[in-house]
């Protein structure tokens, strides 16, 4: 993701699923200084613009530093309340590469 001064801020990415898929990238309130993204993306069998409740989704962190790339394999490393968002779970603390709701 580049920023309109065209400075790269982020990056994602994320597997179209068998269905109709949603993807959500959430960004900090100052992307350009905290370059962090949020991806959360799932089935959205009725195109409605929501994951479907009771289908699994998928929730993980990138960061970017110095051009690097990083997924991120725990929340505790950073500020988990820029990244709420209405209708998409709330940001706890995982351990894993991918977070995986139900």
């Amino acid at each position: 993701m580049y920023d309109l001064q065209k400075r790269f801020i982020g990056y994602s990415e994320f597997e179209l699923l068998s269905a109709n898929t949603t993807v959500n990238l959430i960004l900090s309130t100052n992307p350009t200084q905290y370059q962090v993204i949020r991806t959360v993306y799932g089935v959205d069998t009725n195109e409605d613009g929501m994951i479907d409740t009771g289908t699994t989704s998928y929730d993980y962190f990138t960061q970017v530093s110095n051009q690097r790339v990083t997924f991120l394999s725990s929340s505790q490393t950073i500020n988990a309340s820029q990244f709420q968002a209405e209708g998409l779970s709330t940001v706890g603390l995982f351990n894993r590469f991918f977070r995986e709701c139900r």
